[in-house]
């Protein structure tokens, strides 16, 4: 339990914030006084249960975690919490709600006014956000029989103005144990591309085309956005996990560490952690992570993106703390700043999440609204992608879109006249109207309508509700 420094007074916005609230933090009444404990606690009474609670006599208020409070909330009359509390970064915390309650300490009594915070990993796991980890168990790149080795003697050449980042992030690769210099002869060596990125820093990326033919892959199934959103039936409350540069993390043995070796400007390099460009990546670390996780209910893995939901808060604390458990033991850990908790809305896959089912994210439909009519097939190629990643959302798709998909065979020259003009509005006003899908339930009645036609097929999923209602998870359209 902590108690709160400083309070944003009646700020309703979740960024506006006058003043920093310190959680747990207790400052000195004089810079005279020394050798004072801090982290002196005591042990109170709320609603007759024993809660250990940090003392700062200074702050406002008194926050208890909601893991906590399921212990002492018999009886608690709840209600909205009226004002933001800020942490020392100007982040606010996640309140839920608040109550006013009696507390007892040696004989005394008093009613406070207590606020419930959501779960916060980073407090309860703070050694999941540090560094780069290093799950146990190492992986082994496995060849085809009969494998040629590839090795070029001299690297690309590197844009000048991009060497000085370059050799920076060679270093810094070096210094995180994700690459070792190189300074005997080897059977493998691929070049480099050096890719900028928008920070002003690099991306090195070895070109392992050569290795990859001749690698054996798991073929461990990666899953699919749409199978997995239909997992999150009577999901409420959201938390969203980020491995923190998630390949790098699992170590290679020496004998596939030299397979990946690769030269620069700067002299050649082989990687002892797994490498992104290698085929077999993928696979393995979802493989890796869906063994990891396996068994926590509420939880979806997609790479290195943790999903955890639960009905209620207590529900999503506990499978929360689960899986941070889980991570902490393999030695993973995640991107601080990628992280989410504690959600009733979050983005994920793509799409948009919460209480009610499934939304388009907004920049998606933004892109499609913003989208200059084509004027060639390799446009209309663009657009009709953007278009069928939101197919889920449109009923009667393959019929709305017939004007546009029909321009895309050899035989018919490209137009844009009124068909295709009238199909792309309408697209673009369906999905301006906010649609929303519910999350498939196994456990409702469903019903599964169907049409075709001579240029296509179309169907939609309904399930009905216990108040006799027909909702959507899902249109469908071929």
């Amino acid at each position: 339990m902590f108690k709160n420094r400083t309070l944003c007074e009646g700020s309703k916005s979740q960024t506006g914030c006058s003043e920093v609230a310190y959680l747990g933090v207790v400052q000195p009444e004089s810079e005279n006084k020394t050798n004072i404990d801090w982290t002196v606690t005591v042990t109170a009474q709320v609603n007759h249960k024993n809660i250990k609670f940090k003392i700062d006599s200074g702050a406002d208020h008194t926050v208890l975690p909601a893991n906590v409070f399921q212990n002492v909330s018999q009886n608690a009359k709840f209600e909205p919490p009226d004002k933001i509390l800020c942490g020392p970064d100007r982040n606010s915390l996640k309140t839920l709600e608040k109550f006013k309650t009696n507390i007892e300490y040696k004989g005394k009594n008093c009613t406070e006014e207590i606020y419930i915070s959501a779960a916060n990993p980073k407090t309860k796991f703070p050694e999941l956000f540090k560094g780069l980890g290093v799950v146990k168990g190492c992986y082994s790149i496995k060849l085809k029989p009969g494998a040629i080795p590839f090795a070029i003697t001299s690297p690309r050449r590197v844009p000048i103005p991009l060497l000085k980042q370059t050799k920076a992030e060679l270093k810094r690769m070096v210094e995180e144990n994700v690459i070792t210099p190189v300074l005997k002869p080897t059977e493998w060596c691929a070049p480099v591309v050096i890719v900028p990125k928008s920070d002003g820093n690099v991306r090195i990326c070895a070109d392992l085309i050569e290795l990859n033919e001749n690698v054996m892959r798991e073929l461990h199934p990666l899953p699919k956005a749409e199978y997995s959103l239909n997992l999150l039936t009577g999901a409420k409350i959201f938390s969203k996990l980020a491995a923190n540069s998630g390949f790098w993390q699992i170590p290679l043995d020496k004998k596939s560490s030299y397979l990946t070796t690769f030269i620069t400007p700067f002299g050649r390099f082989r990687f002892q952690r797994l490498p992104f460009g290698i085929s077999s990546a993928p696979e393995h670390f979802q493989r890796r992570m869906s063994q990891m996780l396996e068994g926590i209910p509420g939880t979806i893995c997609h790479m290195d993106d943790i999903l955890i939901w639960g009905s209620t808060q207590e529900e999503h604390d506990q499978r929360l703390t689960e899986v941070c458990k889980r991570l902490k033991n393999s030695g993973m850990t995640l991107n601080a700043k990628k992280c989410i908790f504690s959600q009733t809305s979050i983005k994920f896959l793509g799409h948009i999440i919460d209480g009610q089912g499934i939304h388009p994210d907004p920049d998606k439909i933004a892109a499609i609204e913003n989208y200059q009519p084509p004027t060639n097939k390799k446009e209309l190629k663009q657009l009709l992608g953007m278009a069928n990643y939101l197919a889920r959302f449109v009923p009667n798709y393959s019929d709305i879109l017939f004007p546009l998909t029909s321009m895309l065979s050899n035989k018919v020259t490209f137009v844009w006249e009124a068909p295709q003009e009238a199909a792309f509005q309408k697209l673009k006003k369906i999905l301006s109207s906010d649609p929303v899908l519910m999350i498939f339930d196994p456990g409702k009645e469903t019903t599964v309508t169907t049409d075709a036609s001579s240029y296509g097929l179309g169907a939609t999923i309904f399930q009905k509700q216990a108040d006799g209602r027909r909702s959507v998870p899902m249109h469908l359209g071929l």
